[in-house]
């Protein structure tokens, strides 16, 4: 997953024509894919597209992508095309694949922080260059605006056709002929194919970080991957579960083994399948559920009905709802059973008729086919998510085992077919096809030469996830070559779908055919992804994120800061405080020229302009070691002097009086000391190498608002023996390394954690960080301990002080501080080859201010199960002695 350390950048694009000699271009690609399109190996790489706006198919072989500017040829093309109007997906994962007919693989992966990309052509000169492209937002792709004047004469969802599945070759290929009879053949909707099923359910489980109470909160678990902790998949025969609530009617259960018989919270099943109906007419579905639930019902590929629903929580209970089919046949079920706190368990079961409650005689659990139940399939858990998004017809019946091709016929009109000058098909196939237009061969993909049999096979297996976009074929030389092909009523889009061998278990067979005009614009971000098509979604409007002309690090003599954004008429607020820029916030001022940075200082900013959102919160902590020692030498509260144009000048940390014993003063009980102590720092021998000390070991700057902190009642710091996600607040975390060596700056969670140190009498707690998408990255990838040694990446780990034996609770003498004992015990453990956590020793800031030693320490939990023996985090078991 890419880091979601948004780094803004100018924009300036060079060398930049839509010519027809130019017509290739890089249209959209996105740099920060994390819950996206997915490649044949089912990694969420990142991606480019490649539009072709001539009206010709444009050969790539020789050509070349690059994200380096002194490399032109970094990667090149196999001999590759692109239809007229069409499109070419290009994976930037590093992975380096150029065969024929197969998804290519960049050798190189793109930055989501901004950078380069271009396509050179075989003679090194740009077709497209992005120098540089600005920051990237996760999820939201990048590119140029494409406005499509379409005239849709096969709609891919909703066309009518007929087909014919046949084991004879009586009808050659008269059959493509617009003047054909084909009202004995089988009517159906667009998207003919299947993909095989298994008797059963595929039931799904997410586990949640929110607590699920209604189903808006349990469908937006499904929806919001930063909601979930676990997911789990496999078929189940029935969906009859429980573990330590009320039991059903059917005491026989089959729980999936992630639920077991142990006491689980928030969590969420959904279970789908294609239930076969009998006979038409009124049937009665129930659910029992503890707690709430959804049943809905509807055509195979079409909207679903809900039947009944339950929205809360319950003990196990019946619901109760009627749905009337007008013919026998297969439709679509889904259940979802979402589960709150206490008991957990679910039944979905059917009878035929209206029935107002229900008994053992007439209901059965659907899928329980030997008990009268209804039948009910799925497509495998390995296989979800594939072709069935765009099957309407399904001929898996009459086409696995029985043949390799099916014949299929689109009847449309034409208003006026002189008028028509452009024709295009985008095509959604699994494995191969040939197409007619009115009995004119207009295409063939994957396909063997010469006039096909009703036995005709595609040349080769094409992986599943191909089928899931569509590939654009410019038919205008069709119609230059066949002048009147056209006519008003009754054309005929003819193709004959082929499967690799007749038992594959996967089809599909999804064309478009429409003609267009293509008006191509300027560079957007957009909400949603459309890879392989037009680039016709909603702009995201999002203010480019902002950069800064110095990064954080330590230094010596003051710094120009200067702050730019992409968006142009962006407002730039910035605070030193800590607190996060807002329009309208006194810390924050208006950002008009360079800062000059001359002690060690905090900088926060964000961009702003009326009708988009603003861009994220970026955090520079500039280090000074001079002015360090010498932070608050008194013992007071420190006091920030706020950016020139803030309407508060001051902003001083809040306390409520000096402590009794006069080293330190009290926030709502919890004791704090500010500032090194000018006895140790100002005297020999520690006033000779302080400075250089301060700079020995790597440095964290934790950055947030101070309330988040301090505020009696939420405040986090002054509240410290509170937990769990309540007391979790939102803040900046960078590594500094002293030596320039490039660090982190992330945005993320953090929560007091520890045991006796939560004590209100210890001035210097220690912190968990939490990564999730509300903050930014999902995960920290960043070799905490080196390339390569231990985990490269991280959920969560802690940032530790010594505790019980530093100066906190010493008695004076320093007979208890060592700092040393905690990391010698585990490196010393992991030099034995035994597990251990890692870890290492960082000097702290919090908002700037001096903290002290602390050690970085992996939490050994389920994660770190996870990372060094393998398997899935939440099958882990965590002994500890006491909540933290």
């Amino acid at each position: 997953m890419k880091s979601r350390i948004l780094l803004a950048v100018a924009i300036l694009f060079l060398s930049l024509s839509w010519a027809a000699a130019q017509s290739v271009i890089i249209s959209e690609f996105q740099a920060s894919n994390q819950n996206g399109i997915v490649d044949e190996d089912g990694d969420t790489s990142d991606w480019i597209e490649l539009y072709n706006n001539d009206t010709v198919v444009a050969n790539l072989a020789g050509w070349h992508l690059t994200d380096d500017s002194g490399d032109a040829t970094k990667w090149t093309f196999p001999a590759v095309t692109i239809e007229p109007k069409g499109f070419l997906l290009v994976f930037a994962s590093k992975k380096n694949r150029v065969a024929l007919n197969q998804p290519l693989h960049t050798n190189f992966s793109l930055s989501a922080n901004g950078g380069y990309l271009a396509l050179n052509r075989p003679t090194n000169v740009p077709a497209t260059e992005f120098n540089p492209y600005p920051a990237q937002y996760p999820d939201k792709p990048y590119g140029y605006q494409q406005t499509v004047t379409a005239t849709n004469y096969v709609n891919a969802t909703t066309a009518a056709l007929k087909y014919s599945i046949t084991t004879t070759n009586a009808l050659g290929t008269t059959w493509t002929a617009r003047t054909f009879t084909d009202t004995s053949w089988t009517s159906g909707t667009n998207g003919v194919g299947y993909e095989a099923t298994v008797p059963g359910w595929l039931f799904k489980t997410w586990f949640a970080n929110v607590f699920l109470g209604n189903l808006a909160a349990a469908n937006g678990v499904i929806a919001t991957p930063s909601q979930q902790t676990a997911f789990y998949q496999q078929t189940e025969p029935v969906v009859n579960y429980n573990d330590t609530g009320g039991e059903g009617h059917y005491t026989t259960n089959t729980t999936p083994s992630w639920l077991g018989v142990t006491e689980h919270d928030n969590f969420v099943v959904e279970a789908t399948g294609i239930i076969t109906i009998p006979a038409a007419g009124t049937y009665t579905f129930g659910v029992n559920s503890d707690d709430g639930f959804e049943l809905k019902v509807g055509p195979v590929g079409g909207a679903l009905t809900t039947v009944c629903n339950y929205d809360g929580g319950r003990g196990a209970s019946d619901t109760l709802g009627t749905f009337t089919f007008g013919a026998a046949g297969d439709f679509q079920i889904r259940a979802m059973i979402f589960q709150g706190g206490g008991g957990a368990g679910g039944e979905v079961f059917a009878a035929q008729g209206n029935l107002g409650s229900w008994n053992a005689v007439n209901f059965h659990l659907i899928g329980d086919t030997a008990a009268g139940g209804l039948a009910v399939k799925s497509v495998p858990a390995s296989a979800s998510g594939g072709l069935s998004q765009f099957i309407h017809t399904s001929v898996q019946t009459a086409m696995k085992g029985v043949s390799p091709s099916a014949y299929v016929r689109y009847k449309f009109n034409v208003a006026s077919p002189a008028s028509v000058t452009s024709l295009t098909m985008p095509i959604r196939y699994n494995d191969g096809f040939i197409a007619w237009l009115n009995g004119v061969e207009i295409a063939r993909r994957n396909a063997p030469a010469g006039t096909p049999t009703n036995a005709t096979a595609a040349l080769a297996t094409r992986a599943k996830f191909l089928g899931t976009y569509f590939e654009t074929i410019d038919l205008k030389p069709v119609l230059d070559a066949n002048p009147g092909l056209l006519v008003s009523t009754n054309n005929v889009l003819a193709i004959q779908g082929l499967n690799v061998v007749a038992n594959d278990g996967n089809f599909l067979v999804n064309p478009e055919l429409d003609a267009f005009a293509v008006t191509l614009g300027g560079l957007n971000y957009f909400t949603t992804a459309t890879p392989g098509t037009f680039d016709t979604a909603t702009i995201y409007n999002r203010v480019s994120p902002v950069i800064a002309s110095v990064a954080h690090g330590f230094f010596t003599m003051a710094q120009t800061v200067a702050l730019s954004t992409g968006t142009a008429g962006a407002t730039i607020r910035y605070t030193f405080d800590g607190s996060t820029p807002t329009l309208a916030s006194a810390t924050s001022a208006t950002y008009a020229g360079p800062i000059t940075i001359n002690k060690t200082t905090v900088l926060r900013y964000a961009a702003f302009k009326t009708g988009a959102d603003p861009s994220d919160t970026t955090t520079q902590t500039y280090i000074f070691v001079g002015d360090v020692v010498m932070q608050e030498p008194t013992g007071t509260p420190p006091a920030v002097t706020n950016p020139t144009g803030a309407t508060q000048a001051t902003t001083t940390w809040p306390v409520d009086a000096a402590d009794t014993s006069g080293s330190g003063y009290r926030r709502n009980g919890q004791f704090l000391n500010f500032g090194m102590d000018p006895n140790i720092v100002s005297v020999a021998p520690y006033n000779a190498t302080i400075a250089t000390d301060l700079q020995a070991i790597p440095t964290l700057s934790l950055v947030t608002d101070l309330p988040n902190l301090f505020d009696p009642s939420t405040g986090i710091y002054v509240n410290a023996y509170q937990d769990t996600i309540a007391y979790e607040r939102a803040a900046s975390l960078e590594l500094i390394y002293p030596d320039g060596t490039t660090g982190f700056n992330v945005n993320c969670g953090t929560r007091i954690r520890g045991g006796y140190s939560r004590s209100p009498d210890n001035p210097k707690h220690a912190w968990r960080m939490f990564f999730r998408d509300i903050y930014g990255p999902t995960t920290l990838n960043f070799p905490l301990f080196g390339k390569g040694v231990g985990a490269q990446s991280f959920v969560k780990f802690d940032i530790r002080n010594a505790q019980n034996y530093s100066w906190s609770f010493d008695p004076g003498d320093g007979s208890i501080d060592t700092y040393a004992k905690d990391e010698w015990n585990r490196d010393t453990q992991l030099a034995m080859g035994d597990a251990a956590s890692r870890g290492g020793y960082y000097h702290l800031y919090v908002d700037g201010q001096y903290w002290g030693v602390t050690n970085i320490d992996e939490r050994p939990e389920g994660n770190f199960g996870a990372t060094y023996f393998g398997g899935d985090a939440n099958n882990f078991d965590t002994i500890k002695v006491a909540p933290d």
